[in-house]
Order: structure tokens, then sequence, then C-alpha cells
């Protein structure tokens, strides 16, 4: 249902930017009058705008190209809706809510005071970037070409420099440890714990029947 009502939305507001109206919301200002209409982008890893842009017109993409499906099967007399919620509605909406989360997740990085917390956080984004080309081989591969064989290499690097920053990351999350699947918390005795809950199990430590000492074979 909420994919519906997302793509929904995205349709009346994609029709507006096709008749050259534009919409009265601020977070679909990437929407134009063709999708052919895209924003130039030279994708450089280091470069948040950049990727920014590269999400503007992916989201564009799909929301023209759903459009015109959408009045192409209803000329037909098809359930449009139904017949792409499998494949274009989920796209849409996925391509959609990256872009608006990419430029909320910007703009909280550029409140930051600059230096190495600044810097952290913006690496999860372009390890967020990075990782989302490398699923969507169909729509990246074919715009960056050459750049989007380095993308495995991207992931890598970013994985290796923020390494040694994941524990603080952790634990700044407002999640409690067991959602995330994390061991220890903030005190990081994390097998201390564990070796508690094992120990508070009735008979955990109770030695079976069939135990044997094994025989001192120091002959010193």
């Amino acid at each position: 249902m909420l994919l519906l009502k997302t793509v929904s939305y995205l349709l009346e507001q994609t029709s507006l930017a096709a008749e050259g109206l534009s919409g009265n919301h601020k977070n679909v200002d990437f929407l134009r009058k063709s999708a052919d209409d895209l924003e130039d982008v030279e994708y450089s890893v280091e470069c948040l705008k950049s990727q920014e842009k590269l999400f503007a017109n992916r989201a564009k993409f799909y929301c023209h190209r759903i459009h015109a499906e959408v009045k192409r099967l209803t000329a037909n007399k098809v359930n449009a809706l139904e017949h792409l919620h499998q494949t274009l509605v989920k796209k849409t909406c996925e391509a959609y809510f990256e872009y608006y989360c990419f430029q909320s997740y910007l703009e909280f990085v550029s409140k930051l005071p600059s230096g190495s917390t600044q810097r952290v956080f913006s690496d999860l984004l372009r390890l967020f970037v990075a990782n989302r080309i490398d699923r969507e081989a169909e729509y990246f591969r074919p715009i960056l070409k050459e750049k989007y064989d380095e993308t495995r290499d991207v992931i890598t690097n970013l994985c290796k420099s923020l390494r040694k920053d994941i524990i603080p990351l952790t634990d700044c999350l407002p999640f409690h440890d067991k959602f995330l699947g994390a061991w220890g918390g903030k005190d990081l005795n994390g097998y201390k714990e564990f070796l508690r809950l094992v120990k508070s199990v009735p008979g955990a430590e109770t030695r079976l029947k069939t135990w044997r000492k094994l025989p001192n074979t120091n002959n010193s």
C-alpha cells in the first residue's frame, strides 16, 4: 500500500513536470519535462555533489519511465500499477527514496564540524553510494562505463578506512545492541556478558555423568 501511494504521488508530479508545470513540493525538484533532460554528471568518488546528481538522474529516469508505461498500459485497458508492481513500481520508489535519503544525509553532513567527524560520515555516504552502484549494474554500468568496474575496489578501500571507526559509529547509533547484532555495547565486554548468560542457564556448569578426569601424565 505504501509503495502504491508513493508511486501514485510520483506519477502525479511527473505528469505536472511533463506539462512544463512545477510541482509544489521541494522533494521532487529533480523532475524535468523530459527523461532526457538530465544533469551533467562527472562521477567522482570524492565529490558528493556529483553523486547527488547521479541519484537525481536515476530517480528522474524511473519516474518518467513508469509514467510512460502507465499511459501505454492504461490505453490498452490494463491495470498498470498491478501489472508493474513487482518491477517498475518498486524500482521507482526505491530510486526516489534513496535520492531523498541522500539529500537529507548530505544536509546533515554539511552541518557537522569540519574535520575527522565530517570525513567519517561523508565516507559512510560514499560507501552507501558505491554499494548501490555495485548492486544496480543494469542502470549504472552503461552510464559510468569503465568507472563502474572500479566500484568493488572503492567499496574495499572505504571499508578499510572506516574499520577503525566502526565501534564508535555503532555506539552512536540510537539502536539497541540486539537490533544491531552487536556484542558489547558501550562497555565492549561482549564475551564476558555472553559467558554470564551461558552460566545463567540451569545445569550449564554441571558435569555430565560420562565425564572422566584425564589422568595426570606429568611425570616430573
